[in-house]
C-alpha cells in the first residue's frame, strides 16, 4: 500500500506540473492608445459640432503590451452617443473590443479655457468627453485575443481662433454666445485611453 500511495502521489505531482506547464504565457503592462487630428480638418470638425462627422486621426498609436499604429483612423462607434456601448478598435495585428462608459460630457454651455496665445491667435482647450472602459476578451482577436484590462479615456479639443479686433489678450467672453470660430492654427481633436492590459505573449 505504501508503494501504491507513493505512485499515486507521483502521478498527482506530475498532473500538477503538467497543468502548470500548460498555462499560456502572458505579458502585462500599461497600454496607451492615442490619436490626434489637427490643422484644417480639426478646425472644420470643431466648427460643425452638430454634424455627424467624426475625426480622422492622421496617426493612431497603441503603445504597451501590444505596439502598433494606423493611418487615417476613425474611432469605432459611428458617432454613437450612447452612454455605454461596446466598440471594436480594428488594427493590423488584431482587434481590441471594449465596453466604455461615458462619465462626463461637456454641454453646449461649457466654456473652453485659455491655454495659449501666439501673436494674433488664441488657443482654447475643452475636455469634450471622458469615461472608463473594460476589455471584452471573448470578442478581441489577434494579438489582443483574450485581452483583459480596463482604464480611462479622454477626448480633448483645442480650438485655435483669431484674436478679436481691438483685443490684446485672449478671453472666451470676447467671442460672443457662439464662442470662437476655429482656424487651422492651434486646432486639434485628441483621443487618449490608458490602463493596464494583459495579453497572450
Amino acid at each position: 500500500m505504501k508503494k501504491l500511495a507513493g505512485v499515486t502521489g507521483g502521478i498527482a505531482i506530475a498532473a500538477v506540473a503538467a497543468a502548470c506547464s500548460s498555462t499560456p504565457a502572458t505579458k502585462s503592462g500599461t497600454e496607451t492608445i492615442s490619436g490626434t487630428e489637427s490643422g484644417q480638418p480639426a478646425a472644420t470638425l470643431l466648427n460643425s459640432p452638430n454634424s455627424n462627422a467624426q475625426p480622422v486621426f492622421q496617426t493612431f498609436t497603441y503603445v504597451g503590451p501590444v505596439n502598433t499604429s494606423a493611418k487615417n483612423y476613425k474611432l469605432p462607434g459611428n458617432g454613437n452617443n450612447a452612454k455605454t456601448a461596446t466598440d471594436t478598435f480594428v488594427t493590423s495585428v488584431g482587434n481590441l473590443t471594449v465596453t466604455h462608459t461615458r462619465t462626463y460630457q461637456a454641454s453646449n454651455s461649457t466654456e473652453p479655457t485659455v491655454v495659449g496665445q501666439s501673436g494674433g491667435v488664441c488657443t482654447f482647450a475643452l475636455t469634450e468627453e471622458s469615461g472608463t472602459f473594460v476589455t471584452v476578451p471573448s470578442k478581441s482577436t489577434g494579438q489582443f485575443k483574450g485581452a483583459t484590462g480596463h482604464g480611462t479615456y479622454t477626448i480633448t479639443l483645442h480650438i485655435g481662433a483669431k484674436l478679436p479686433a481691438g483685443k490684446t489678450t485672449c478671453n472666451v467672453a470676447d467671442y460672443g454666445n457662439n464662442g470662437p470660430t476655429a482656424i487651422a492654427q492651434g486646432s486639434s481633436f485628441t483621443f487618449k485611453a490608458t490602463g493596464p492590459l494583459t495579453v497572450p505573449s
